[in-house]
């Protein structure tokens, strides 16, 4: 029988020290991916993307190949890094050298013209202005993508296996429904191919045969997306989920290009190594959790975790009740005293105390805990940081920018040394 409230959590507590750890068996070590976007600017102006031209292109090519991965610049956004190779790709970690690799190529490929200095910035959302007087409306996602090692449709595939159903949709949809949440937040983001549009969120009933993808976009949305959301400056976070058609709490799909399943909730978290690592960390952690559930974990112990997860998002006036952010932007810009997005922190207690019972808690302890010490003091990344300097020290970044005319007419790539990746790394640690 499944325990309430604090007594879950003593059972747990209980179990866990009574039983053995067991690691995910052979098949189903999680991979993590991504592709955050990021605005270009020269000097003080944001480029806008759709205006590059033969005269006047900051870029030599739609998309870049490096070393590792590719760059390439973004309709929506101003570009993407896509790192390439699987080594990158096992860990939060490894991805975030990768990251930091195709970090270190932007200053060296992106070229502004008459001598201006570029920059990046990690704004969720920004109007730019154009000659018509209207506006251009930029967007920036941190798109996180989940496979398996070997099979980048592994995670895609496997939450539809009936193993997955039995043991994480099935009991997880009746706690919900017990506890009474009979609908939850959720959007497959496709692109309609006859519209050109992408799908809008759906309010979806919780039955035993919903679509495990609604599900899990659902559980990593609440209990990574939440924290990850307010890390984000405002009131960017509400435009780029108001004013766009990305980053609807819930949104995912499957990767065109990979197969992976990709959570497109999270706004670019490239602000700093610090903060992508926090943001791969809790992502990674998360969605880890799913698989061992389902999985590994013994039966008791999977109980009493569950009971503190639903226990969580059904707390009344939480974000399972949350959809109608987007209707009430207007009382929430206007400075109302309780806005709808105080919802969100409604629920960070219960979320921090469900994050500290997963099960790669003690592993990222670090990086969550410096998570959880962010959102007690409200902090928020600023828009008008020049991102490359968080990434790379100052000499050395006037060194690439000086060099980047050349690279431009000679296409080549210097690859970064083992040196400089490592102490990129250590810079990241210090900050």
């Amino acid at each position: 029988m499944i325990k309430e409230g604090w007594e879950s959590r003593e059972l747990l507590d209980s179990l866990i020290s009574q039983n053995p750890v067991v690691e995910l068996e052979e098949g189903l070590e999680l991979t993590i991916g991504s592709d955050p976007e990021f605005l270009i600017y020269c000097g003080i102006e944001p480029v806008d993307p759709r205006l590059i031209n033969e005269e006047g292109r900051i870029f030599s090519k739609g998309a870049v190949e490096v070393p590792d991965g590719f760059l390439s610049i973004d309709l929506v956004a101003g570009g993407e890094l896509h790192v390439a190779r699987d080594e990158y790709l096992s860990s939060p970690e490894n991805h975030l050298k990768g990251l930091a690799k195709l970090i270190y190529y932007v200053p060296k490929n992106f070229v502004c013209p008459s001598g201006k200095i570029l920059k990046i910035k990690t704004n969720p959302y920004l109007d730019v202005p154009r000659s018509e007087g209207t506006k251009w409306g930029r967007s920036c996602g941190g798109d996180i993508h989940f496979g398996l090692k070997g099979n980048d449709r592994g995670f895609s595939e496997i939450i539809y296996t009936q193993k997955f159903k039995e043991n994480f949709t099935e009991p997880f949809t009746k706690l919900l429904k017990e506890k009474g949440i009979k609908s939850i937040r959720g959007c497959r983001d496709v692109t309609n191919k006859r519209k050109g549009k992408r799908e809008k969120p759906q309010t979806l009933r919780v039955t035993k045969n919903m679509d495990p993808g609604v599900l899990v976009a659902y559980f990593i949305s609440f209990f990574a997306g939440i924290p990850l959301y307010f890390l984000e400056p405002f009131p960017q976070r509400i435009y780029r989920r108001t004013k766009t058609k990305y980053g609807a709490f819930g949104s995912w799909g499957i990767s065109n290009r990979w197969g992976t399943f990709e959570w497109r909730f999270p706004s670019t978290w490239l602000y700093s190594p610090n903060i992508a690592k926090v943001a791969l960390s809790i992502s990674y952690a998360v969605a880890y959790e799913i698989l061992h559930l389902a999985f590994v974990e013994e039966k008791a112990v999977k109980e009493a975790k569950m009971d503190i997860y639903s226990n969580a998002i059904a707390k009344p006036g939480n974000l399972a009740r949350f959809d109608h952010v987007e209707e009430n932007i207007e009382i929430l810009l206007e400075g109302n005293e309780t806005p709808p997005e105080n919802n969100y922190k409604l629920v960070l207690p219960e979320v921090v105390e469900s994050i500290r019972i997963m099960r790669l808690y003690k592993n990222y302890r670090i990086d969550l805990d410096r998570l959880i010490e962010l959102l007690s003091r409200d902090w928020n990344w600023e828009v008008e940081t020049d991102t490359l300097l968080n990434w790379i020290n100052v000499g050395e970044l006037e060194r690439l920018r000086s060099e980047a005319a050349h690279i431009q007419e000679t296409s080549t790539i210097e690859e970064m040394s083992q040196e400089e990746l490592e102490s990129m790394m250590s810079r990241a640690e210090s900050m």
